[in-house]
């Protein structure tokens, strides 16, 4: 293998004067690769082990004939991506590892990217680019034959969705998982035989395949919901009712959709394991004030966050987009895993040192200072950013002459909500900010947004938030609001 250029996040190799390129991307980075050489069989990984520092999407052409020469190299196998990759006239074939999907795509113009050029980043970005939408392949699980029907049609107006199958029963499932091959199954909650709950956890979860669990949203379901959202669960949607299907498609659609774009095995690739925060000084405790935005996946976010805490902390006030009749769940399940108290917020309350503040699913949590205190305004206005609870809301209710130390930040989730006040608090109040990285956020939308913006100070992985929080209370810089 001959290295002839690694500029810009290129590199080129020879084999038997035919071209084979690699298309890498990871945080919005591209690398590309034009690999040849007869060697290729016997060379070592070292030299390309270093880029694949974490399992990635992997895109590859090049004739069958190098594709299966390239999967059957010993150094390949030794890579992330060891699975055999083929490749036709016709389209791409790309083993996509940490979603263990295969996806086919059709490739248009490749002969453009040119084998002797030797900085092909930009004409492999191009040639790679021009592929035609990816198709996620949905399985519905539900005991209504209503409710399969009503899926059908909502679903069936995302031209990135195909329904693949959708089955009554629980015993049907591992057997349409493996004729089917879905990338995404949703998954009603109460079916004979056995619950959503414990079909995700006996036969979607261990596949890694992401699911949607779907709900009537009942008060006595928010336990059985959270329960599957910290059993590897990505979302949870209101089963639809022809009456409101018009307002609900949308949200449906995008959710499933979100869902089946998801990491599942984000987690796990979250660092090398949670950091414990070092414990808080008195004027932190005292001064200090918390502020935390999330939402797909962001209920397992949030208990990994608040569990690697001290058992002291600052008030900590938590926007996760939730249904109003999860958020007093949410609450109660994190308030037993942790030693200081979490509760659904109430309008008026005081907010006090060692204790996290959730937003009630369906209202707006804002901010406001009474003398020398502050009290949450929990209330009914309208919608921000499409959410209710929504982060922007409670972001932009902070008080520009605020008296405390601020420390803010993104976690998980779909969309742009808190980008534009994330950014605010950070320019116009000094807050100190935060976001989660890529590799470990189930759904990077989110916190890209706010990185993108210029909001985010610091990226890290969900396992090492709460020690990161605990280090921007600690740094000099961080100063009151005057």
């Amino acid at each position: 293998m001959i290295l002839l250029d690694q500029s810009k996040n290129s590199w080129r190799i020879e084999l038997d004067g035919e071209s084979l390129l690699l298309y890498w991307e990871s945080s919005g980075l591209a690398f590309c690769g034009v690999f040849s050489s007869n060697e290729i069989s016997s060379t070592k990984p070292k030299e390309l082990q270093s880029v694949f520092e974490s399992p990635t999407d992997i895109k590859i052409v090049g004739s069958s004939r190098l594709i299966s020469k390239l999967s059957s190299a010993k150094w390949f196998e030794a890579l992330s991506v060891s699975r055999k990759i083929v490749i036709d006239g016709q389209g791409c074939f790309v083993f996509v590892p940490h979603q263990r999907r295969l996806l086919r795509h059709k490739v248009e113009e490749l002969s453009q990217v040119e084998p002797s050029v030797k900085s092909v980043s930009k004409n492999g970005h191009e040639a790679l680019g021009k592929i035609q939408k990816e198709i996620y392949r949905v399985l519905i699980v539900d005991d209504s034959s209503t409710i399969r029907t009503l899926l059908k049609k909502i679903l069936k107006a995302n031209p990135c969705l195909e329904v693949v199958a959708a089955v009554e029963h629980p015993k049907e499932v591992e057997g349409a998982i493996e004729k089917f091959k879905p990338d995404v199954v949703t998954l009603d909650i109460h079916m004979p035989e056995m619950n959503g709950v414990e079909v995700l956890k006996k036969i979607v979860a261990p596949r890694g395949i992401p699911a949607v669990m779907i709900s009537s949203v009942k008060m006595e379901e928010g336990p059985l919901v959270l329960e599957a959202l910290n059993s590897g669960a990505i979302d949870y949607i209101e089963k639809p009712a022809l009456r409101n299907l018009a307002s609900v498609a949308d949200d449906i659609n995008k959710r499933v959709l979100s869902a089946a774009r998801a990491d599942t095995s984000a987690l796990k690739n979250s660092g090398l394991g949670p950091v414990r925060a070092s414990s808080f000084g008195q004027s932190v405790l005292k001064d200090g004030l918390v502020l935390i935005g999330s939402s797909t996946g962001g209920t397992q976010a949030l208990q990994n966050v608040l569990q690697q805490l001290p058992d002291q902390i600052p008030p900590i006030l938590v926007v996760q987009h939730i249904p109003g009749v999860f958020s007093k769940a949410l609450a109660d399940r994190l308030n037993e895993l942790v030693k200081f108290e979490v509760v659904e917020a109430v309008d008026g309350q005081r907010v006090e040192p060692n204790c996290v503040y959730i937003a009630p699913g369906g209202r707006q949590m804002a901010l406001r200072v009474s003398g020398d205190f502050l009290r949450l305004d929990v209330n009914d206005d309208e919608p921000v950013n499409r959410f209710k609870p929504s982060v922007d809301y409670l972001f932009n209710s902070v008080p520009a002459k605020i008296r405390k130390k601020v420390v803010a930040g993104i976690l998980t989730g779909m969309g742009r909500d808190g980008a534009a006040g994330l950014l605010r608090l950070k320019d116009e109040l000094g807050a100190r900010t935060f976001g989660q990285d890529e590799a470990s956020s189930v759904v990077y939308g989110m916190p890209k947004a706010a990185f993108e913006l210029g909001a985010v100070e610091k990226q890290c992985s969900l396992s090492k938030v709460s020690s990161t929080i605990a280090g921007l209370f600690s740094e000099k810089q961080l100063k009151k609001a005057s």
